[in-house]
């Protein structure tokens, strides 16, 4: 995997701009992509996730500057991390799991990016639950003989998420925070696949100004500009308005 251009994280933004947040992240993670990469398209969510935040780390770097509010007083609250400090996993050497609970016997994948698809809108938190499971599930056996999802007590569900959320941990990473107003503390969740889109968004809208900005002064084409390094854009834009 490497970094991307200007050119190319500018087409990026430009064509996921209709699409999902999943939608964008794969995008994103193929223009990286070598050719002997993994497609990101099978990666479990936590892989998926690490290479966002590689991939963060070389365009924007480690730096992580957040905001939360607080559930509590409604205080807003600024937090800061280092990307580093969110790289929890690495590959699995393999691509299915088991477990056993009681009488059964689950063999099971992790969540990819397809399956996060999956998910509908206006189905409860458990529809929702129930629909992701049963695409991760392979095989399911009760006393050696098979048997069917929804024929799966909800302790066996509980165990099998939570073994998911083991094996797949860089998928939930959630910040300590305390509001510095009433001294509340809770568990913030941290979406890298938002976060970063933010990122590009913002980075895409101001280059665009940029570009035309130099072109309009020096006409320059939009390919010239985008193909200069960041830091001699800034010295002729420095010029501009000196």
């Amino acid at each position: 995997m490497r970094s991307l251009t200007a050119p190319e994280l500018l087409q990026v933004w430009e064509n996921g701009l209709q699409h999902s947040q999943t939608d964008r992240s794969l995008a994103l993670l193929q223009y990286a992509s070598s050719k002997d990469d993994t497609n990101p398209a099978t990666l479990s969510i936590g892989q998926r996730d690490a290479r966002l935040l590689q991939l963060r780390k070389w365009m924007f770097g480690s730096k992580l500057l957040n905001t939360a509010v607080c559930p509590s007083c409604g205080e807003k609250v600024e937090w800061e991390n280092d990307v580093n400090d969110f790289m929890l996993q690495h590959s699995h050497a393999t691509s299915d799991f088991q477990i056993k609970v009681d009488d059964f016997e689950l063999r099971f994948r992790l969540p990819v990016s397809a399956d996060i698809k999956q998910v509908q809108k206006g189905c409860t938190d458990e529809e929702n639950e129930l629909i992701l499971l049963r695409q991760c599930l392979l095989e399911i056996k009760r006393d050696n003989e098979p048997c069917l999802v929804e024929d799966l007590p909800r302790y066996v569900l509980d165990a099998l998420e939570e073994r998911i959320s083991k094996e797949d941990a860089q998928a939930d990473i959630t910040v300590l925070l305390t509001c510095p107003a009433c001294a509340h503390e809770w568990l913030s969740h941290f979406d890298i696949q938002s976060y970063l889109w933010t990122e590009i968004n913002a980075w895409a809208k101001n280059m665009v100004q940029e570009v035309y900005v130099l072109a309009r002064h020096f006409g320059w084409s939009e390919h010239d500009i985008l193909n200069m390094s960041p830091q001699r854009r800034q010295l002729y834009l420095q010029m501009i308005f000196a």
